[in-house]
């Protein structure tokens, strides 16, 4: 993975986009990105575990639902993009008959995820700040919902599926055993339990904010588990890292495979007001996206992981989708 140390300033800086090269954002008075990380090539998932169940489908309809968004050359999103502006590659094959639904008119669904393991206790105090401003601008009171997951030795959910954006901020506490990082256990729980809650088929759009710096310790599952668990539910995940005395640039490759193999984007920040800077790239990210929904060609119900190209017909445009769905079972 291209190493994306660029440092990112409020008002004026440069920033790395996911495929292309360092360019400078110019709009005076604009808050600028911090540093971006993305992997070069996402992580190909070829098998599966046939007992769960595959939630990119409705019921009873063999329909593909995919979560993206696109960014111009400065990397800023874009809005009023057509179903004929794009065109779609399921298994190398192009597809027709797309719906495109963009993510105003939708449900959101953010899971907040902190790592309080011991190598990030030098930060924690301004990464709750931060978040709950976030919170308060992003999620919409009994429409929106969301949860919150402390990650430590052990992940605890310290807030279930709520409304309620203010139980949210009230229970972004750590965990109780925090010496160790269980991040891939956490991701999966996330995926598989929470996020799909109550309305697994209900289009929604779905999100995780991972406060992390990617190294795990202890979990039982590994990095291609919780990616599988990630595209299986249409989760996009946003990791924020700061670097600090053990920045690892293992932990580092990780958040950024996390990123461009769902359709999220990954954040490196060296000050508080990058943090900032991260949230609310974010919400740009999650206001102005899409989802596409269309009958895939030729499929079989085999359970296997289908690989999936979003192209934009203007090529000055990039697309950031996950790279795939698994096909149902029969």
């Amino acid at each position: 993975m291209a190493n994306c140390g660029v440092r990112a300033f409020v008002a004026a800086c440069v920033f790395a986009a996911v495929t292309a090269g360092a360019q400078t954002c110019q709009d005076a008075g604009f808050t600028c990105e911090p540093s971006l990380l993305a992997a070069s090539t996402p992580i190909s998932l070829s098998k599966i575990d046939e007992q769960r169940a595959p939630y990119t489908f409705r019921s009873h309809v063999d329909e593909v639902s995919l979560s993206f968004s696109i960014t111009d050359k400065r990397g800023q999103p874009v809005s009023a993009v057509r179903p004929e502006d794009l065109i779609v590659f399921d298994s190398t094959q192009p597809v027709s008959d797309l719906h495109l639904v963009q993510y105003d008119h939708l449900r959101m669904r953010v899971g907040v995820l902190v790592d309080w393991s011991d190598s990030l206790k030098d930060r924690q105090g301004f990464e709750r700040q931060a978040a709950t401003d976030f919170l308060h601008r992003i999620m919409r009171p009994q429409f929106d919902d969301g949860f919150v997951i402390a990650i430590g030795a052990k992940w605890q959910l310290t807030q279930p599926l709520t409304s309620d954006p203010e139980e949210m901020i009230r229970n972004l506490r750590s965990a109780h055993d925090a010496w160790l990082t269980s991040l891939y256990d956490a991701i999966v729980a996330a995926c598989d339990g929470e996020i799909v809650k109550s309305a697994p088929d209900r289009l929604a759009r779905r999100a995780i904010i991972l406060l992390s710096d990617g190294q795990d310790t202890d979990s039982m599952h590994s990095l291609e588990d919780a990616l599988r668990a990630a595209q299986r539910g249409d989760v996009a995940i946003f990791p924020i890292a700061r670097r600090g005395r053990r920045w690892d640039r293992h932990g580092e490759s990780v958040l950024g495979e996390l990123a461009a193999s769902t359709g999220g984007r990954a954040y490196v920040v060296d000050s508080p007001a990058e943090y900032l800077a991260a949230y609310d790239s974010i919400e740009r990210f999650l206001r102005a996206g899409y989802t596409v929904s269309y009958k895939p060609v030729n499929l079989k119900r085999d359970g296997r992981f289908r690989p999936v190209e979003i192209r934009p017909r203007d090529r000055n445009l990039t697309v950031h989708a996950r790279s795939g769905y698994y096909a149902p079972l029969e």
